[in-house]
């Protein structure tokens, strides 16, 4: 049964041709979105400065894509995200998680089967490398391939590239490949990926390495505490604690952003999207909000 299943998982990996008899009687099945207009199927890469919250910002998206909860966009269906993360320790992913758990009033336990977080802290990484001027995908490809496929993994976050990438950042070829042996992980159903990464120190750089990084993937995001045609120059100094997520680069939606502040380790959204359930901070902030009202009468 094994062999027969790997000989399966093998065949769906073969190039598709479309056949036009087959399929002049059928309507093409509608694009499918995780989450509304950003996060859908293939890659997506999420740059940003060192310190800006990517780690706290896919590990919330994570929690709230298990849950089916809005955050920085509205509600969805829920999706079962994998997080590997090279950077953060397993008691460092713990603590943010309370944190989140606490922000989304959820227990810990009400995340078993919706998400899987995996510290890969101080681990072997890399899923491509080069080996005698070829890039080759290491045992460890393949290790990923039966996790995403064995649990049924809808969306896989790893972060970052660096990590997971041992090739030439800055060779088209090189990373092309890199991102089309990511898109083979799964086949047969609707899988996305999203990749983090770090920004170049060239001022307004929005990503490092080759540009076949934006465009071999589908879509590619920008977090930053500016917006990225936003310079020093046109207005004052980037508040510490606010962030800006851009949707820079989108095959099949529009551009846009969502402004963010950072809280208690927590990138939360200033406007909560609509069908938002809320959770602790933003129940904090209506009543707040709601004495200042008050206060404000009284004064008058």
């Amino acid at each position: 049964e094994r062999a027969q299943d790997n000989i399966d998982k093998t065949l769906q990996r073969l190039p598709r041709t479309l056949n036009f008899a087959a399929l002049a009687s059928r309507a093409a099945p509608p694009r499918h979105w995780f989450r509304d207009g950003w996060v859908g199927s293939g890659v997506t890469l999420l740059p940003g400065t060192g310190g800006t919250g990517k780690s706290a910002l896919e590990q919330h998206e994570a929690t709230a894509a298990g849950l089916g909860r809005a955050y920085f966009a509205p509600a969805c269906d829920p999706y079962k995200t994998l997080v590997w993360n090279c950077e953060d320790e397993h008691d460092d992913m713990w603590r943010r998680q309370e944190a989140i758990c606490e922000h989304e009033q959820v227990g810990m336990a009400d995340l078993a089967g919706r998400l899987v977080l995996v510290s890969r802290y101080g681990c072997e990484n890399a899923l491509m490398a080069e080996l005698q001027r070829t890039l080759v995908v290491t045992r460890l490809f393949e290790e990923l391939r039966q996790q995403v496929n064995d649990e049924h993994i809808d969306v896989l976050t790893l972060d970052n590239a660096a990590h997971v990438f041992l090739g030439n950042h800055d060779d088209r070829t090189q990373v092309t490949q890199f991102v089309n042996e990511l898109n083979g992980l799964v086949r047969g159903r609707t899988f996305g990926i999203i990749v983090c990464a770090h920004l170049s120190r060239a001022i307004g750089s929005e990503f490092t390495g080759s540009v076949a990084w934006e465009n071999a993937a589908r879509m590619r995001w920008y977090l930053g505490s500016r917006l990225p045609d936003q310079r020093p120059e046109d207005g004052d100094e980037a508040a510490t604690d606010t962030r800006f997520l851009c949707r820079r680069k989108s095959n099949y939606s529009a551009l846009d952003h969502v402004r963010m502040t950072m809280r208690r380790g927590l990138l939360i959204p200033d406007d909560a999207p609509l069908s938002h359930i809320g959770g602790l901070v933003h129940a904090m902030d209506e009543k707040r909000a709601d004495e200042t009202c008050v206060a404000g009468f009284r004064s008058l």
